[in-house]
Formats: structure tokens, C-alpha cells, sequence
């Protein structure tokens, strides 16, 4: 029986430090990122700075691409654990939360932004298929149950509308982030006659957006239950035109 709980134990121990090893290689990555963000970072860069040898690194990830996506996983699930920890508070959910929220581990987060723009276009080409459909899956779970909780604190949304309303954010931030990169306007074009709307500050830009979204989205959805719940006016009787 001691045997069999150390043999337990010891497994438990692998697991834990297999965790932190990964996610050692994982900051190592993310470090080298945001100093060059115009590259990805090799796995022979990876290992040096995460003090491992390359093969290791290749234990845990076949490619930098993979590396990359789980580098952005776990950003995402970073978000969506602050996001649970809200939505399991009594008082009610508010557009500023989800803006705070936004602008704490989205905007704040240094690689999160240029991460989830590459993922866009590195994902279909370099990531094992069978990966990359985890990947996905992982995230429609995140999203479903997010989003099932933002039901709960608006509950004029129908079901689905909060992982919907979560999703088109999610674009709106990306989309949002990408139209306003020196790549897209040049940096001497912004300030420009004419340009002027190009020379915003992104992180205000977004909540200017998000706000919008959300308002809109919340007061369409009242709009309609309103109409759902209104009583249906009898039809008029047919007049009787025959005469006494």
C-alpha cells in the first residue's frame, strides 16, 4: 500500500513539474515575443532563454506555431477566468466590468494583441489539424459557458446571445486593433487633413466601441422581449352588413 502511494505521489509530482516546465518555456516565449514582435522567437531562442536544452522544448511543442497557440491559450484562458470570477459575483454584471476586464488582460497584456492577429494566419498553414481542432473546442467551451453566464445577469438575452455577444466582441477588439497598426495607416499619414480619425489612442477607441456593441445589443434584445411579451390585441369582428 506505501509503495503504491508514493508510486502516486511521484506521478503527481511529474505532472506538477511537467506543468511548470511547460509554462516556463511558455513566459520564455512570450518575453522574447515582446521584445521582437515583428518575428516569432525560434525554439533554439526559447530553450536558451527558458534555460533548456532545444530537445526538451521539442518535448513539449513540435513547432513555434504550436508554441505560439498555446502561448495565446493561455492568455485566453487568463481572460476568461477573471471573466468567471465576475460573473459568479451577486451584484449585477455592468458594461464598465467588461470594459475594465477588456482593457486589464487584452489591452494590458503586451503580447495578447499581435499574439491573436498572427494566430489568424499561422494557425491553417503550421499547427497539427488534430491541434488546432482542440484548440477550437477549447474555446467554444469558454465561450458557451462565459457566455451562459452573461444570460443570467441580463436575462432579457436569449439563449446563445451571450456567447454571441461575447464572440462579436472578440472581433470588434481584434478587427479594431488591426485596422489602427502603423502598418495599415502610416505612422506620417495619421496626422494628415482628413486622417484625423486615424489618430486615436486604441485602448479609447475600443471602449468607445465596446460600449456601443454591448448598449445596442442589450437594448435590442429588450426591445424585442418587450414585443414578445405584450399582449396580442384581439382580431375585430366582422361587421354584419345584412340589413333587418
Amino acid at each position: 500500500m506505501t509503495a503504491l502511494l508514493l508510486g502516486k505521489g511521484q506521478r503527481a509530482i511529474d505532472a506538477l513539474e511537467k506543468e511548470e516546465r511547460r509554462n516556463a518555456i511558455l513566459s520564455a516565449a512570450e518575453r522574447l515575443f515582446v521584445q521582437h514582435p515583428e518575428r516569432l522567437p525560434s525554439m533554439a531562442e526559447v530553450a536558451d532563454a527558458a534555460r533548456l536544452a532545444k530537445g526538451t522544448v521539442y518535448l513539449y511543442f513540435s513547432s513555434k506555431e504550436e508554441m505560439l497557440l498555446a502561448l495565446h491559450g493561455r492568455h485566453v484562458h487568463t481572460f476568461f477566468q477573471a471573466m468567471f470570477k465576475l460573473l459568479q459575483r451577486t451584484q449585477p454584471l455592468t458594461i464598465d466590468d467588461m470594459v475594465a476586464l477588456t482593457r486589464e488582460h487584452i489591452v494590458g497584456t503586451a503580447a495578447f494583441l499581435p499574439l491573436a492577429a498572427l494566430c489568424m494566419g499561422v494557425m491553417e498553414k503550421a499547427v497539427d489539424a488534430e491541434i488546432r481542432n482542440r484548440f477550437f473546442l477549447e474555446i467554444a467551451d469558454l465561450l458557451a459557458r462565459a457566455g451562459a453566464g452573461v444570460e443570467r445577469h441580463f436575462p432579457n438575452l436569449p439563449r446563445g446571445a451571450g456567447a454571441q455577444l461575447l464572440n462579436q466582441s472578440y472581433a470588434q477588439i481584434i478587427g479594431l486593433w488591426q485596422l489602427m497598426q502603423p502598418g495599415c495607416v502610416p505612422p506620417e499619414a495619421r496626422f494628415r487633413p482628413g486622417m484625423e480619425m486615424f489618430a486615436h489612442s486604441y485602448g479609447d477607441e475600443l471602449e468607445i466601441a465596446l460600449r456601443a456593441l454591448w448598449s445596442g445589443y442589450l437594448i435590442q434584445q429588450q426591445e424585442a422581449a418587450a414585443r414578445m411579451a405584450k399582449p396580442v390585441a384581439p382580431a375585430p369582428k366582422p361587421r354584419n352588413t345584412r340589413r333587418k
